[in-house]
């Protein structure tokens, strides 16, 4: 797991990763940069799962853990590369729930949902 993370994460530093048998990972990074991107710049997806990924708290107790909220990619089939602008986009998520970014890739149309028709 640890590979595929520094593959998709690519960091300035490096990190530990430690399993705690509940289906959670604690992750200790050297940098707090690295930290602060790998908390915003999500979702991250490996192994064909969505990470979540959140800041860690003493209160947090894996066994009585639940995840309350999580990120998730909005993808629109089909739609006109006239109606590929940030705002719009996020317009249309806000019908959903509370848009949080555009993704790069989609803003420079490179590789998003955006495809011309």
């Amino acid at each position: 797991m640890k590979d595929g993370l520094q593959k998709i994460w690519k960091l300035q530093g490096s990190f530990e990763i430690m399993d705690d048998d509940n289906s959670f990972y604690i992750v200790k990074f050297d940098q707090v940069v690295d930290e602060e991107k790998v908390i915003t710049f999500g979702p991250w997806l490996i192994f064909y799962h969505c990470l979540v990924v959140s800041h860690w708290s003493p209160k947090f107790a894996s066994p009585n853990a639940k995840v309350e909220r999580t990120v998730i990619w909005v993808h629109f089939p089909g739609l006109n590369l006239v109606y590929c602008d940030e705002s719009f986009l996020l317009a249309m998520a806000s019908v959903i729930g509370r848009p949080i970014k555009v993704d790069t890739n989609t803003l420079k149309l490179e590789r998003n949902i955006c495809k011309g028709m």
